[in-house]
């Protein structure tokens, strides 16, 4: 049976050499830099504040609602043991 290979690492690399080779081809797009509109800027920073902020809300949560889950967890189970009853 033939071994089917991955062409990832192959353009990886072709990438990542195109950026280091090319740097005025990986620039960024000439309409990001050539934003000089107090609007557009404005907007530019508050997406990328957004999508910085965006992670850590969802990790964030994610850990609150484990918090929560285990607290619930807990104090059933001090429920059930002063009340004497077994849940299984």
């Amino acid at each position: 049976m033939r071994e089917v290979r991955s062409l990832a690492p192959v353009g990886g690399f072709v990438a990542g050499a195109a950026g280091v080779l090319l740097p005025a081809v990986a620039a960024a797009c000439p309409v990001c830099y050539g934003a000089s509109d107090p609007q557009v800027l404005s907007a530019y920073y508050t997406a990328t504040i957004a999508l910085l902020l965006l992670p850590l809300l969802l990790v964030g949560g994610f850990a609150l609602w484990i918090s929560r889950a285990s607290r619930r967890a807990a104090a059933r189970e001090i429920g059930a043991a002063r009340s004497g009853v077994n849940e299984a």
